[in-house]
Order: C-alpha cells, then sequence, then structure tokens
C-alpha cells in the first residue's frame, strides 16, 4: 500500500502537498470549475426545470414533474438531462416520504438508497455506463502478476464498479464508506488509487503499441461516498514512474427535502461525468489505431519503448 502511495502525486484536497505542478493546476481548475457547476448551466432549460421542482412543495412534486418538461421541441441533450433530473427527483420523493428508521442503519443502508439510484438512473438515461453492486470483483486484479512479483498483492472488490456499455470495459470504481468513519474513508480513498492504477496497468499492458504520451491523456474515474459526501476522482500516468491522482467534483446528496437545494451540485458532478466518459471514448478509438498501427506511433514513444529503455 505505501508503494502505491509512494509512486502517485496525490492532490485530492487543500492540505496535500504535491510536487506535480500539472496536477495542482488541474486541481485548481477543477476546483473553480466546482463553484462554477459549468456542466448543469450550459443546459438553462435543464437548470430551469430542477429549479422549478425544487421550488414546488413537496406533496406537490409527482405532478409537477408529470406534467412539466415534456416539451417534443427541445434538442435530445436537454431532454435526457430533464428525463435524469425527473427519474432522481421521484426517486428522492420516495426517500423523502418513507417512514424514519427506528434501529441503527448498516453501511450499506444509506449507499442504497441515496446513492445507487443516482447511478441507476444516469444509466437507463444516458446508457453509456452499465454497474454492478456490491463486492463485484476487479478486471484489474489479474495484473496482479504483472507488477507483484512478490506475490504480496491483495485481490480487491469493489462496492461498485462502471462498465463502458460499447467495450465493456471498466470505467469507473466506488466505494462506499459509511457513515462518520475517517479511518475507513482514508482506507477506500488509498484503494480507490491502488484499484484504478491496476485497472490502468492492465490497459497498458494491452496496448504496448500506443503512444505513451496519447496514454497520458487517459483519465479513470472513481467515487467515494463518505456519510452524504460524494467525492469525483480521476487517476492518470503523469510519468513512467509516476501516477496522478486528483479531486475533480464533490456534492453531497441530499436525504431530506430540507436539504434539497444539494441538487445542483449533485446534477453537475454527474454531467460532468457524462463529459469525461464521452471524452474517454473517444481517446479510446486514438489509442486503438496507434495500437493496430493505422496511426503511425514513432520508434521509442511508445508504452513498450518508455518502459523497456
Amino acid at each position: 500500500m505505501a508503494k502505491v502511495v509512494g509512486a502517485a502525486r496525490i492532490k485530492i484536497n487543500d492540505d496535500c502537498i504535491c510536487e506535480e505542478q500539472s496536477l495542482e493546476n488541474e486541481y485548481r481548475k477543477n476546483v473553480e470549475e466546482s463553484r462554477a457547476k459549468p456542466c448543469i448551466k450550459r443546459l438553462p432549460v435543464a437548470f430551469a426545470f430542477l429549479s422549478g421542482a425544487l421550488d414546488q412543495d413537496i406533496k406537490k412534486l409527482l405532478p409537477w414533474l408529470g406534467s412539466n418538461g415534456f416539451e417534443d421541441k427541445l434538442p435530445e441533450e436537454k431532454k435526457k438531462a430533464i428525463l435524469f433530473i425527473r427519474l432522481v427527483l421521484t426517486d428522492f420523493y420516495a426517500n423523502c416520504m418513507k417512514p424514519p428508521l427506528k434501529n441503527k442503519a448498516n453501511e450499506r443502508t444509506p449507499f442504497i438508497e441515496y446513492f445507487v439510484p443516482v447511478f441507476k438512473y444516469y444509466s437507463a438515461v444516458y446508457q453509456d455506463v452499465n454497474f454492478q453492486w456490491c463486492e463485484k470483483g476487479l478486471e484489474g486484479n489479474r495484473c496482479l502478476k504483472y507488477y507483484d512479483s512478490e506475490g504480496k498483492g491483495k485481490k480487491r472488490l469493489a462496492d461498485g464498479i462502471g462498465y463502458v456499455v460499447a467495450d465493456n470495459t471498466e470505467s469507473m470504481l466506488i466505494e462506499s464508506s459509511g457513515e462518520n468513519n475517517e479511518e475507513h474513508k482514508e482506507e477506500d480513498t488509498i484503494k480507490l488509487l491502488e484499484c484504478s492504477i491496476r485497472v490502468l496497468k492492465m490497459e497498458m499492458e494491452r496496448m504496448k503499441s500506443v503512444s505513451f504520451a496519447t496514454y497520458k491523456k487517459r483519465k479513470f474515474l472513481s467515487y467515494l461516498y463518505a456519510n452524504d459526501k460524494l467525492t469525483m476522482l480521476i487517476t492518470s500516468v503523469i510519468d513512467k514512474d509516476h501516477w496522478g491522482f486528483v479531486y475533480v467534483r464533490d456534492a453531497r446528496i441530499p436525504r431530506t427535502w430540507d436539504t434539497r437545494l444539494r441538487w445542483l451540485k449533485v446534477f453537475d458532478l454527474m454531467l460532468c461525468t457524462k463529459d469525461n466518459l464521452e471524452e474517454q471514448q473517444v481517446l479510446a478509438g486514438t489509442l486503438e489505431k496507434e495500437e493496430q498501427g493505422w496511426v503511425e506511433v514513432s520508434p521509442g514513444e511508445s508504452i513498450d519503448d518508455m518502459f523497456n529503455i
């Protein structure tokens, strides 16, 4: 574990001292974008729909959701954003109305009740990623043989794994750290870093002929859900000896009607996810062209060359 952290340049909060200036710059940019919420605000019709829904009395929410946002002439992107918001807020209504739990909830209950529906409805609307939940084995476990010669690597299970629909590859990892458990949160953060590195390592083993410079654009998404806070993180390659691990967005998923205004940051985070997945699918096409020889990679610039100098 210490070996993994030592090989990474980490900037996930203001307290992290990062030696890599490019990662520091990316962190600052992400912090500013998180405040500005550009992903949801570039869709003003969806933004207005969300605002209108959250302005309702909770008893009038369902009729309002069922009678607004159905304009035929809306562009497809805006229709999908509104549908996504409608589905999530319908589930939110159910969470607000259900009777309170009398006994103590275990770690998985808030994760399933509040977190999973957001990603499930994202998948249903945008259809670019599928999910499996709760202690699913990682494909990245298979790459232990590539870099753990001592056989000490631990096989990992994830609370959630996202698979790109186009090629059924792992595209994101999700961990739930429960309620108010700082030790578990720290462990899961390191676990996300470790497991995302494994995924990237395994992919690099399959694509030794691609340009290392192109592969440095590869971003792997991971999400930490601790208490009610969702944090989006990205792992990437910095150079042949170091990985990058950086904060992208955070949002608190509402659990009560009184906290409903938090949905704005949640939807911006999810639309940021969509943007990143689309960007990475374009990059996947470029990597495939390089690997298959349709795009020439200069001698000495491939992944294989970089790691065998």
